[in-house]
């Protein structure tokens, strides 16, 4: 199974969907953030579901008009919990969990609310709700995968989309800039992986090599059998060429290297804003 919990943010056309785009089932809004009460932004709602037919023509779109009022961290978080629970946990599984915290309009809930904390609308108490309710909603999602028998069996990717923005909640120090620019504090984020079984992945602590956000698609298929376990089960699929991701698997998961794999990448290309970024070697 393939399902998205998550912020799309790519668009609201029904094919650039994640439904039309190989995942099984997604639950979330289609723009960068909305309210986590009402699930609006800018007066309309962007909170749905979809799921795949038989093909990525054959999709299936809903609104859930019943989620007005309902924190969404929690409505996420019982998404998840049906998936698992239905999943038979012989067959494999890709959850993708693009959690709504810590992006604005920064609202948390009492129960998020730090002992030390006595203003709810103090910059570092919210920042510390939010980040609180992630922690919760990971937690419980790593409780049910080790009910359900999954975890033994599990790599865990987590890691940040973008820095900061230039506000009062957060910093990226000591790095420079902010979201939406193309300096270091914008686009080096931190991620980590980790799982229970040492054959999946091999301790090997921390590594400064660069790795673009598009590595993981090889990565991750690697991980799992690589194209010819795929085309095993689906003869008539074809394997894309000319990608610009790159298969990580023996720097991250394996440790078969500590040579870093990827010497170059494109941060960003806006022909319509006139501005780019390229990274090379040691020169941007």
């Amino acid at each position: 199974g393939i399902n998205a919990e998550y912020g799309w943010h790519h668009a609201v056309s029904l094919d650039c969907l994640p439904c039309a785009r190989g995942y099984d089932t997604a639950y979330g809004y289609t723009q960068g953030g909305i309210d986590y009460y009402d699930h609006s932004l800018m007066n309309y709602q962007d909170f749905y579901s979809c799921s795949a037919g038989n093909d990525t023509h054959n999709v299936s779109i809903s609104t859930l008009p019943g989620t007005n009022g309902i924190y969404s961290m929690k409505l996420y978080q019982e998404r998840i919990n049906h998936i698992l629970k239905d999943h038979d946990p012989e067959k494999p599984l890709f959850l993708f969990y693009a959690m709504q915290t810590i992006h604005s309009p920064f609202q948390i809930t009492e129960y998020d609310l730090s002992p030390w904390c006595t203003d709810d609308t103090e910059p570092l108490c919210v920042m510390q709700g939010l980040l609180n309710s992630a922690d919760d909603s990971l937690n419980r999602t790593i409780a049910q995968l080790k009910e359900k028998g999954m975890w033994e069996n599990t790599i865990m990717v987590y890691m940040s989309d973008n820095g900061s923005p230039q506000n009062k909640y957060g910093s990226n120090r000591p790095l420079r800039g902010y979201k939406a620019t193309l300096f270091e504090g914008a686009v080096r984020t931190p991620a980590f992986l980790y799982s229970e079984n040492k054959t999946l992945l091999v301790p090997r602590g921390r590594t400064s090599c660069k790795v673009h956000v598009t590595d993981w698609y090889r990565t991750l298929i690697q991980t799992t059998g690589g194209w010819d376990a795929y085309l095993e089960e689906h003869p008539n699929a074809t394997i894309p060429k000319e990608l610009d991701s790159i298969d990580q698997s023996k720097l991250l998961l394996t440790g078969e290297t500590e040579e870093c794999l990827r010497d170059e990448l494109l941060v960003h290309l806006d022909p319509v804003g006139q501005r780019a970024a390229y990274i090379k070697g040691d020169l941007k």
